[in-house]
C-alpha cells in the first residue's frame, strides 16, 4: 500500500513485476501510467491487414537461456534460430529449434571480443558471397556512457543433428567499433538489409527512436549515419524479412510492421508509425525474428523456459502491406505535387 508504484495493491505484486516494469512504474506514477505510455504507439497506428493469431510451439528448454534478447533465423541450418542472452552472459550464442529445444552453443572468439551488453543478433550476407554470416550487436548502454559500441561478424557454422548441444562450437569473429554522430545511445535492435549489406540499428528511448546505418567494410573509424525516426517507445528488437520487403520492430508494448517495396530503401519506408501486428502476452518481450522463408515470425521473452510464439504470415499479408505502401507513396507524391502547384 505504501509502494511508490501507486496502483500496486501489495508488495508481492511489486516484486513479481519484471525489473523494467518496476522502474517504469516508478517513473510514470504506477502501472496505469505505464500502460498509457506504452500503449501510445498502438493508439496511433492502425492494425496490420490479415494478421494471424499466434501459436505457442513450445518453450525454450535450456536453462542457460534466461535473458533472451536477440533472435535470428539460421540460413545454414534451416529450422534453427540463433539467440543471445542479455548482459552478463559472456560471449556465447545458442541455437534452438521452433519447439524451443536446445540444439547448439557457440563460443564467440577473436581479438577484442567482449560481451558488455549484447542485445540483438542477425544473419545475412558478408564479404564471402558463398557464406552466410552471424552479426552480434553489443549495443546496450543504459547509462549512455559508451563512446563506441561493438558489432561482431563471423561465418555462420553448421550444427550437426547428433551433436551435444552443450559442447561449444568455436565462432571466430571480427570486431567493429562504431560511434554515433551525436553521442551515446541505448540500443537493443539491429538488422541487416540483405540487398545492400547495410547494418541498421534503432535506438531505445521514449517518444521517438532514431534509425541509423553503417557499412562495416567502410574504412575505420566507423560512424553510424542517421536516416529516419519512428514513433515507437522503447524499441527492444527488430528484423527484416529474407527478401527485404517487410520490417518488424518490437517494443515492450507492441509488434509493429513496415512494408518496404522493391526498389526503395529501408529509410524511405521505416518512418513514422508502422501498423500493429499480433503479439503474445510475454513476461518481457524483446526478441523477434522472421522465419527463413518469411512465412512467419517468432517472438521469445526474457526469462527461464519462456514460450516460443509463432505468427503465420500468408502471401496476402505481404500483398496487402505492399498495396498500402504504394497507396501511401501515391498520396505523398500527390500532396507534394499539389503543394508545388499552389506555390
Amino acid at each position: 500500500p505504501n509502494s511508490s508504484l501507486g496502483d500496486c495493491s501489495s508488495c508481492f505484486i511489486c516484486v513479481a513485476m519484471a525489473p523494467w516494469l518496476r522502474a517504469l512504474a516508478v517513473s510514470f506514477g504506477g502501472l496505469s501510467g505505464v500502460a498509457a505510455r506504452l500503449g501510445g504507439a498502438r493508439r496511433a497506428a492502425a492494425a496490420c491487414p490479415a494478421t494471424s493469431a499466434g501459436q505457442r510451439l513450445g518453450s525454450v528448454q535450456a536453462e542457460e537461456i534466461d535473458e533472451c534478447s536477440g533472435l535470428a533465423a539460421s540460413r545454414k541450418n534451416p529450422g534453427l534460430y540463433w539467440l543471445n542472452n542479455d548482459s552478463g552472459e559472456g560471449p556465447r550464442l545458442f541455437a534452438i529449434d521452433e519447439l524451443g529445444r536446445h540444439r547448439g552453443t557457440l563460443s564467440v572468439q577473436g581479438a577484442g571480443v567482449e560481451a558488455i551488453d549484447w542485445e540483438d543478433v542477425a544473419v545475412g550476407p558478408g564479404p564471402d558471397t558463398t557464406s552466410s554470416y552471424l552479426y552480434i550487436a553489443d549495443t546496450g548502454d543504459n547509462h549512455k556512457t559508451r563512446p563506441t559500441i561493438q558489432i561482431y561478424r563471423g561465418i555462420e557454422p553448421s550444427i550437426l543433428e547428433d551433436r551435444d548441444p552443450h559442447a561449444d562450437i568455436p565462432l571466430p569473429v571480427q570486431r567493429f567499433d562504431v560511434s554515433y554522430p551525436d553521442g551515446p545511445h541505448d540500443c537493443e535492435a539491429m538488422f541487416l538489409d540483405p540487398g545492400t549489406g547495410r547494418i541498421y540499428v534503432i535506438t531505445k528511448a521514449f517518444g521517438v527512436a532514431q534509425v541509423l546505418w553503417v557499412y562495416l567494410d567502410d574504412p575505420a573509424p566507423l560512424s553510424f549515419t542517421k536516416v529516419s525516426e519512428i514513433a515507437v517507445d522503447l524499441v527492444t528488437g527488430a528484423d527484416i524479412s529474407p527478401d527485404g520487403s517487410l520490417i518488424a520492430v518490437r517494443s515492450y508494448g507492441d509488434v509493429l510492421m513496415w512494408p518496404r517495396p522493391k526498389g526503395t530503401t529501408v529509410e524511405e519506408n521505416l518512418v513514422g508509425n508502422g501498423c500493429v501486428a499480433q503479439k503474445a502476452d510475454e513476461q518481457q518481450g524483446e526478441a523477434i525474428s522472421f522465419g527463413i522463408r518469411g512465412d512467419h515470425y517468432l517472438t521469445v521473452s526474457e526469462g527461464i523456459k519462456q514460450p516460443v510464439w509463432s505468427f503465420a504470415l500468408e502471401g496476402s499479408f505481404y500483398a496487402s502491406m505492399l498495396d498500402a505502401a504504394t497507396a501511401r507513396t501515391a498520396t505523398t507524391n500527390g500532396t507534394t505535387a499539389n503543394s508545388q502547384i499552389a506555390r
